[in-house]
């Protein structure tokens, strides 16, 4: 947990301002991702799973019974080393386990195992988009620094029986290996913290450092939130909890904002404490005073050595002089055996193995794509993070671009004149319409039905080809769609879309000269029009798509 020590004085400071535009506010984070890819727990051989039964999956460490030891799991400082590099801090060659002293119900034996001295990871940064909230802005990209990352013990679960009245303690939790992702107070509102945990998340899940699950636990953030006059000048930092979702995060800010503020513009004083978010009522209420700064009486592990990690080792210098290939040959557990016999996790071998082998990457992190994505194809923020955030329609949106813009070259100036674009945006709308689809009906099909088959990027080309150039529209294109997907490769969007009857007439001549009929054979129709007589507008436009309907 990040302490935040402040002077009585400094503590005491109350701003006035009349207008909360006259307040900076300041935001830190401390974000705690569960090592879900570790076979066991940070120093116990106990396995977890969320949903496994309560206490069940208990070591004799877990319980904090009489005699047992921790043996530390490799595997979660790999992906400690593994998280750290991505987002590019410096590991530190030795780091050390601390004791962190306190009394809950939730650590059975009185101390949690951090890294309070000598974290694994300093110095960091990570780039992440973000969307203002006013609506019409455009999006930004921001820098966030990482002030650390630790290791750390997780806690136990309290269970809590209202109608008991009691509150029951499953350890299943207890001992799992934690990251703590500490962000220095860089962020201004709640939709840049937002979107900077949406992009941590998707970076942890592409690595499988952690499954980034928020509504299991596996993702928990706390927020430290203080107002002040400038950034330099800051009154008491208020934490708050209990925040399990992106959009939980932007409101609980938001709230405790605006709440900090009502409090120093009415003579009040905001207090230095740990507040807890109620998401049914959207606003934070009091957990503890923090007002004295509590004595954990941290001291070193007596039961672990230093943890020591090395550059460099023969393994990995040997896979760099003999050439691309055998580094991508190399996976990651294929790395991790071969070290296995060695002393210490190596970093080299961590960069070898997931490609982290800095500008010249292999490895495509989310926070590179989602930026392409933005700025270099003009997709929506809320658009790019769906397809960032499942790689099949990911890798079915680029193939599918690809082929579709180069396929319509040929018909580039009647594409933009039927969709009213300049000419600069012809790849761009092109890009747009694929993702439209992509994140859109073939989103909603792969998560609702299991046996849902995707199109192939040729399938899908063809169809959004049809639909820029005006063969099918509207209710008929999502019908053509979902008829593909059921037939599977061997149907043609065409086909489909003449056996549906939903084919369009797309020729500007035939269509000139089927209206140009239909006027000469109507003249006693239109001079009622031209006689302010009330006539439905369906009329002219069904009784022409009958005659274009016959000339397909």
């Amino acid at each position: 947990m990040m302490s935040h020590l402040l002077s009585p004085l400094r503590r005491s400071v109350a701003f006035f301002a009349s207008d909360t535009s006259a307040w900076v506010s300041t935001i830190g984070l401390e974000v705690h991702a569960q090592l879900t890819s570790a076979r066991s727990k940070l120093f116990s051989p106990a396995c977890y799973s969320f949903t496994a039964p309560p206490n069940t999956q208990i070591a004799p460490l877990d319980a904090a019974l009489p005699g047992s030891m921790p043996l530390l799991n490799r595997a979660c400082v790999e992906w400690a080393v593994v998280a750290g590099l991505a987002l590019n801090c410096r590991i530190n060659p030795t780091s050390r386990f601390d004791r962190k002293h306190y009394f809950y119900a939730d650590s059975p034996a009185g101390y949690q195992i951090t890294q309070h001295a000598s974290p694994i990871a300093e110095s960091g940064w990570l780039d992440y988009v973000w969307k203002p909230s006013d609506h019409e802005a455009p999006p930004q990209v921001s820098r966030a620094t990482i002030k650390r990352i630790q290791l750390e013990q997780d806690t136990a679960k309290s269970l809590h029986d209202e109608e008991g009245g009691r509150s029951l303690i499953d350890l299943n939790r207890t001992g799992v290996g934690l990251i703590e992702i500490v962000t220095e107070p860089v962020f201004s509102w709640g939709c840049q913290a937002a979107a900077f945990v949406e992009e941590l998340s998707s970076l942890l899940r592409h690595l499988r450092v952690c499954s980034a699950n928020m509504s299991a636990g596996e993702l928990r953030v706390d927020i430290n939130v203080s107002i002040g006059p400038s950034k330099s000048e800051q009154g008491p930092i208020v934490e708050v909890k209990n925040v399990n979702s992106l959009r939980t995060i932007r409101q609980a800010i938001d709230f405790e904002i605006a709440r900090q503020c009502e409090v120093v513009q009415s003579g009040g004083v905001v207090v230095n404490e740990t507040r807890s978010y109620d998401a049914n009522n959207n606003k934070t209420t009091p957990m503890r005073d923090k007002e004295v700064v509590q004595d954990y009486r941290f001291h070193p592990e007596p039961d672990l050595p230093l943890l020591r990690i090395r550059e460099s080792c023969d393994l990995c210098r040997s896979l760099e002089t003999v050439g691309e290939n055998a580094v991508k040959q190399s996976s990651a557990s294929a790395l991790g055996a071969k070290c296995e016999g060695s002393r210490g996790v190596c970093v080299g071998c961590v960069r070898v193995a997931y490609s982290l082998t800095g500008a010249d990457s292999d490895l495509a992190l989310p926070n590179k794509v989602r930026q392409e994505l933005v700025f270099d194809h003009g997709l929506p923020v809320e658009r790019a993070a769906l397809l960032i955030n499942v790689q099949q329609l990911r890798d079915l949106y680029q193939s599918a671009s690809s082929l579709t813009v180069s396929q319509l070259l040929d018909f580039r100036q009647d594409i933009l004149m039927r969709q009213s674009f300049q000419d600069d945006d012809f790849n761009r709308l092109i890009r747009n319409e694929v993702a439209y689809w992509c994140s859109g009906i073939l989103y909603s099909s792969l998560r609702d039905k299991p046996k849902f088959c995707l199109p192939s990027p040729t399938q899908l080309s063809q169809f959004v080809i049809m639909n820029l150039t005006g063969q099918i529209f509207g209710t008929g294109s999502e019908e053509v769609l979902n008829s593909m997907c059921s037939v599977g490769e061997s149907a043609h969007p065409l086909e489909v879309a003449r056996q549906r009857g939903v084919l369009l007439v797309n020729n500007r001549e035939v269509i000139r000269t089927v209206c140009c009929a239909f006027v000469e054979a109507n003249s006693s129709l239109l001079r009622r029009c031209f006689d302010a007589v009330k006539l439905p507008d369906t009329i002219f436009a069904w009784t022409i798509s009958i005659v274009t309907r016959n000339l397909l």
